[in-house]
């Protein structure tokens, strides 16, 4: 099954692009998959005494930070131009936590303040979502409501696809393959 996992990753690899990044990224992603099977499976990590949210939230940050690393090399133009961006990244981490006000993070992250306000809120929202949905399903919950606030919520959706929605022509991805 190890084996077999790997390969359809590596394959996935090669079929985004004939290059080494793209084998690297399919690489990457299969000997993550088959980590965190095998963790599971051999309870690698029972001797954490996490509570449930503390390690979903720890783990959630971990499977993050690698899936993003290992993206770099799906979008990077060369292995050289990859292996120099992980390793910036690599050697600058102990910087990114010395930041001396919220504005000097947003600057460097490329962002407004009130883009890292919003970025931050959307997470939160998000994490707050799918906390109430575990505990009950938020379908049932909205169905319950009165129709006034059924209806209010869903001019709020559209208002808010209206307002954050991006409606450039842009070709989907795959159809330049």
């Amino acid at each position: 099954m190890v084996f077999n996992l790997f390969i359809v990753f590596l394959i996935s690899g090669l079929w985004h692009g004939a290059s080494w990044n793209f084998v690297i990224w399919g690489s990457i992603h299969g000997v993550l998959i088959i980590t965190y099977l095998s963790i599971h499976r051999f309870k690698v990590f029972s001797w954490l005494k996490f509570n449930f949210l503390g390690k979903n939230i720890l783990s959630g940050v971990f499977t993050f930070g690698l899936v993003s690393a290992a993206w770099v090399f799906f979008r990077a133009t060369a292995f050289k131009t990859a292996y120099q961006i992980v390793w910036r990244i690599v050697k600058e981490v102990p910087s990114y936590f010395h930041y001396s006000n919220f504005q000097q993070l947003a600057g460097n992250l490329g962002m407004r303040n009130s883009e890292l306000y919003l970025t931050l809120g959307l997470i939160f929202f998000l994490e707050l979502v799918q906390y109430i949905n575990n505990r009950q399903s938020l379908y049932v919950r909205f169905n319950q409501q009165p129709i006034f606030v059924r209806w209010f919520g869903y001019a709020l959706l559209l208002f808010s696809i209206a307002v954050l929605g991006v409606f450039e022509n842009k070709q989907f991805i795959y159809f330049q393959f």
